[in-house]
């Protein structure tokens, strides 16, 4: 299993997060349509690390999260439930990944606005996570 898996197994067992969104959980973009309030997540980077043998089997990822809403505080709401659920976790598994560390580092607001008309079409918040976790060794 991939981290990105085991980050949606692990949201969706999480009621305080379910309950503001059910399953709109999302990789990289939200299908056109879906209703807000929603959560998309993307890998922005990912550090593989190695010793003189080969992989480590250690790997660091930052992992973007967006929440969107139709309300700033809704949005806000959203952004605090998968902080009280992501950062500091440690050492345990999403899924089937072995998780040893979650750190948010930084997060900022974002507006998804319609230039023409000057309102807002979604408000959200933008969370940059440090994921150290466990990855399956290549056997060459």
């Amino acid at each position: 299993m991939i981290l990105q898996e085991g980050i949606i197994e692990y949201i969706n067992t999480r009621a305080d997060i379910t309950g503001l969104i059910g399953t709109r959980v999302y990789p990289m973009i939200a299908p056109q349509d879906t209703d807000n309030p929603y959560l998309i997540f993307e890998k922005i980077s990912n550090d593989h690390k190695h010793q003189l043998s080969g992989s480590s089997g250690f790997s660091r990822a930052r992992i973007q999260f967006n929440t969107w809403s139709d309300t700033y505080l809704e949005a806000q709401e959203l952004a605090e439930q998968i902080r009280l659920n992501f950062d500091g976790f440690a050492t345990g598994n999403m899924g089937d990944v072995y998780v040893q560390s979650v750190l948010l580092l930084d997060d900022d607001d974002v507006l998804d606005q319609d230039p023409e008309k000057q309102i807002a079409d979604s408000y959200g918040v933008r969370m940059d996570y440090e994921f150290w976790f466990t990855e399956t060794v290549p056997t060459l």
